[in-house]
């Protein structure tokens, strides 16, 4: 593990004497004296000699402040005594100079940023962040270049809680703030920032870049003027980027050069720590000797000044280097120890103990305590490769459960969707791991539990808050929502070149509301907080049938894992390998799939048979018609009904044996994610369908020209087509729909931004979505490619089918890939007949997808290409549509004609009624 990078250079540009106050009297030259150069005794004295004098309140200020500095360098107290005084002074130098007229706006603002600086140390960093936002409104108010220090100082916070996109929010608005004041030293530090923070994210080839023009403003000036600490930090970022891209020799080379710097500067915290780092390439170099003298150097250091955090990562690294030596008990008690050094409320030193959910809430620095919990359990699961003792399996499993308990608290601290999504990534090994771990005891229900942590989380959340929200005020739920579109509109503004400070401003807003909810309103804080997965009898009872089956996949490195069970069948977990094989064979069939190639009925059964093989032939039972699947990574790109589950010759598409001859087959994000959706009641509201047509190539997309779904005889049924068919009206009309079918142009956005879905007059993009609530029971996106999107470890595809399911729908149909527009249109009023009929809504895709296979005429118009397209997400069930009155069909099918009729009779009337009064004789 690499230590955070040290941020000492903060205090040097932060922790400063103030040299003036600017009172209406000055103090004396012999009290301004003292205080310039007094110990804390004199300042106290001071203190005392001037609190109750007139006139003196400037220099009061000022000797509280320069107090409160002397007492967090103190090295002689404790740690937590010394920043609880420096404190305690700096919160007295405030009032004092807040109440001062006029109030000098830059000395109050160094003061809060201190105040940041001490509460940070005590890893109290929304107590940190408060006090360095208020040091960023006192320096704007007075004109002070300063702000770009407390946008650094955020952007730390931000990135110590793993918040990496709200980070990079912050710095680049720092960035900007340096450009506008034209210093050039400022600017290279904010690059230097942000190329440690693309570090931070696992993102170094990037990080190069901002680093290296850091380096280069670093290195302009004359040598005698260069900041030594500003080179060695910079040179630490970039050998911290180099060692994660495997260079270790060029890692060691720039850690070697940071270090000199550090020594040169005179600080020697900073060069400690540097020294840590350099223990890391040299144990990846395979100098496991020199590593290790060099970080029981650090530690030594770090125990002798009681640095926890150095101490914790000082131990971390060398349990790496016992597990590359293969002692797995030594590395086991380092582990250990850098978790208690890092869990404050943890004391048991038994290695086979574990920190409780009180003591994990505690501790500030979670990410290095996943990154602890999550070694010690790797550790504890080689140790039974070398041993096949069973208990250190079920040790591991504890490590895990608690890695992922401090994941799902971190997820609760970041605001932005993007941090979450990284962290998703971030945490995928802790999963992969456990899997394999319950694997080997052969426990399929834990291993169910972390296949559930796994994925769909932050769709998890959203449907939580969208469940909350019913627990407060209609006006509340709406103010709610309203935020999160101004955040919206402020995060598309800034990548188009917009102000961060709006975006920031946005952020701040929601999270303060959302604080303010949970505040006031217990019950919405317990449903939005309070996130359960779902366990096997759960599932069984609340989703499933007797005729169904589960199949819930999770794609490791090396193995792909089938977990299965139904109402009668106990969890049953098996594993298959994920080679090269494996993945060409996927590839082969959705490339064919999405229009890639003319293979016949021959070749298909032969590409496809193969993946039938793989993913449920090891779980397959005949008894279960119906199947529930919760897919992993690209395999969601992969229709299993078109899969053939015997082996032949085929003479045409129409006799491959398809699963969908016996199987209703339908899909989930999650397990715990369907047992969350809320039923909105019975059949209320429109059933609405959104067809543009773009008969005249609008906006440059070709024309639809079979609109007709079926949905005319169903009633209740609303279009809006041609004109009318505005993204506005959708916005209006689509929360109140009980139904929603969009019949248009869609597009992943792969390679040209966002996905979106198409209106006459402009498309609506993907994370608008985010910002909607919708009370549907079913959308049908008819549309191309609306099930694909780039995907995100643990989360999936980020579709416009996700889109609408974070909106609130219960349930989606959603294409795989180019669908035509004819075989779609016969395929959706078969479709509706069928829901009409009473057959639930998986069921009735499918069955409309058979009555396709059994109308068409040829072997290539029974491809599954041009019906195997489309699937059905989410829980089935029948759906309460009812036949609408034929007389209101053939009404609104002519509903232009008689609306022009209308028009025209009310047209010949009035022309008729001037006639004659213009005409008097006309009416002899």
């Amino acid at each position: 593990m690499t230590y955070p990078i040290p941020r000492y250079f903060f205090l040097a540009l932060c922790l400063i004497y103030c040299t003036g106050a600017g009172a209406a009297c000055p103090p004396s030259p012999s009290v301004r004296e003292a205080i310039e150069t007094g110990s804390p005794e004199v300042l106290l004295s001071v203190i005392r000699q001037v609190e109750t004098c007139e006139g003196y309140q400037d220099s009061l200020g000022l000797a509280y402040h320069k107090l409160g500095v002397f007492y967090y360098f103190n090295q002689e107290m404790a740690p937590a005594e010394r920043v609880a005084k420096a404190l305690e002074a700096t919160r007295k130098a405030i009032a004092v100079r807040s109440g001062l007229a006029p109030v000098p706006f830059a000395d109050v603002g160094q003061s809060h940023l201190n105040m940041a600086f001490f509460h940070q140390d005590q890893l109290d960093y929304d107590q940190a962040a408060e006090a360095a936002s208020d040091a960023m409104a006192a320096f704007e108010r007075g004109g002070s270049s300063r702000v770009v220090n407390c946008l650094w100082k955020l952007a730390d916070i931000m990135e110590l809680i793993g918040d990496y996109r709200k980070a990079l929010d912050y710095l680049e608005l720092a960035r900007n703030k340096a450009i506008q004041y034209r210093d050039t030293a400022l600017l290279g530090d904010c690059y230097n920032l942000i190329g440690r923070t693309y570090n931070e994210q696992g993102r170094c080839q990037e990080a190069l870049a901002p680093l290296n023009q850091a380096f280069a403003l670093f290195s302009a000036p004359p040598p005698e003027q260069q900041s030594d600490y500003q080179l060695a930090s910079v040179q630490l970022n970039l050998g911290n980027a180099y060692d994660h891209l495997g260079r270790y020799q060029e890692a060691l080379d720039a850690y070697r050069s940071a270090l000199n710097h550090a020594e040169r500067h005179g600080d020697p915290d900073f060069a400690m720590q540097i020294r840590n780092n350099i223990g890391i390439p040299l144990k990846k170099l395979g100098r496991l000797d020199e590593s290790e003298q060099v970080l029981r150097e650090v530690l030594r250091y770090a125990t002798a000044k009681g640095y926890q955090k150095d101490m914790a990562a000082a131990n971390d690294n060398l349990g790496d280097l016992y597990m590359i030596r293969g002692d797995f008990l030594r590395a086991l008690e380092l582990y250990h120890r850098a978790i208690l050094q890092t869990a404050p409320g943890f004391r048991d030193e038994s290695i086979e103990q574990n920190p409780d959910k009180e003591a994990l809430k505690e501790a500030a620095d979670k990410k290095r305590l996943l990154n602890f919990l999550n070694n010690k359990a790797n550790a504890w699961k080689a140790y039974y490769g070398s041993t096949r003792e069973p208990g250190y399996l079920h040790n591991a499993l504890q490590c895990y459960r608690r890695a992922d308990e401090v994941a799902g608290l971190m997820r609760q601290e970041h605001s932005e969707q993007s941090s979450k999504l990284f962290w998703r990534h971030t945490t995928r090994p802790v999963y992969e791991q456990a899997i394999e771990a319950c694997y080997l005891l052969g426990d399929a229900e834990q291993a169910f539990f972390f296949m559930e942590k796994s994925r769909a989380a932050l769709l998890l959340d959203a449907l939580l808050a969208g469940n909350a929200r019913q627990a407060v005020p209609d006006s509340i739920a709406r103010r709610e929502l309203q935020l999160k579109r101004r955040l919206l509109a402020a995060r598309e503004r800034m990548e188009n070149g917009g102000d961060a400070a709006q975006l920031l401003a946005a952020q701040d807003a929601l999270e303060r509301f959302v604080d303010e909810l949970a505040k006031n309103y217990p019950a919405y804080h317990d449903i939005r907080y309070n996130l359960k997965v779902s366990g096997t009898q759960e599932v069984c009872s609340r989703l499933l049938d007797e005729e169904t089956q589960l199949v819930e996949y999770f794609l490791a490195e090396d193995f792909i894992y089938l977990l299965s069970f139904s109402p009668q069948s106990p969890p049953r977990l098996v594993r298959a390998p994920r080679d090269e094989a494996f993945a060409g064979q996927l590839q082969q069939v959705l490339a064919y799939l999405s229009g890639a190639g003319n293979a016949g009925p021959e070749a298909y059964q032969a590409m496809a048979y193969p993946l039938y093989q793989d993913l449920l032939e090891p779980v397959y039972d005949t008894q279960y018609r119906k199947m529930l699947l919760i897919p992993d990574g690209e395999l969601a790109f992969l229709p299993f009904d078109a899969l053939p589950k015997s082996q032949g010759q085929p003479g045409s598409f129409g006799q491959v044996d398809y699963l969908i001859r016996g199987h209703n087959i339908y899909y989930a994000y999650s397990a715990t994610v369907l047992s969350n959706l809320v039923l909105h009641g019975e059949a209320a509201g429109d059933l609405l369908q959104i067809a543009p047509g773009f008969e005249k190539g609008e906006r440059g997309l070709p024309p639809l020209s079979h609109i007709e779904r079926g949905m005319g005889g169903l009633g209740g049924y609303r279009l809006l087509s041609g004109a009318g068919a505005t993204r506005e009206q959708f916005l209006e009309r689509a929360s109140r729909a009980w139904l929603i079918h969009l019949t248009t142009h869609a597009s992943t956005g792969t390679d040209e931004g966002d996905p979106r879905i198409e209106f006459i007059d402009q498309p609506l993009l993907l994370p608008e979505l985010y910002a909607m609530e919708l009370s549907a029971q079913l959308v049908v996106l008819d549309a191309c490619q609306t099930n694909l999107g780039r995907v995100e470890t643990g989360e999936g595809a980020m579709s416009l089918a996700r889109g609408f399911a974070f909106a609130g729908a219960n349930s989606l149909i959603s294409s795989l890939w180019e669908v035509r527009d004819r075989y779609t249109a016969i395929l959706f009023q078969e479709f509706y007949q069928y829901l009409l009929a009473g057959k639930s809504k998986a069921e009735a895709l499918r069955q409309a997808k058979l009555a396709y296979l059994a109308q068409a005429q040829t072997s290539a118009e029974k491809s599954p290409r041009h019906w195997a397209g489309f699937v059905y997400i989410g829980e089935d069930g029948a759906m309460a549509v009812k036949q609408g009155s034929a007389l209101l069909a053939v009404i609104r099918g002519y509903a232009w004609f008689w609306l022009g009729g209308l028009l025209l009779v009310s047209g010949l009337g009035v022309w008729a009624f001037r006639r004659r009064k213009t005409h008097p004789a006309a009416r002899e």
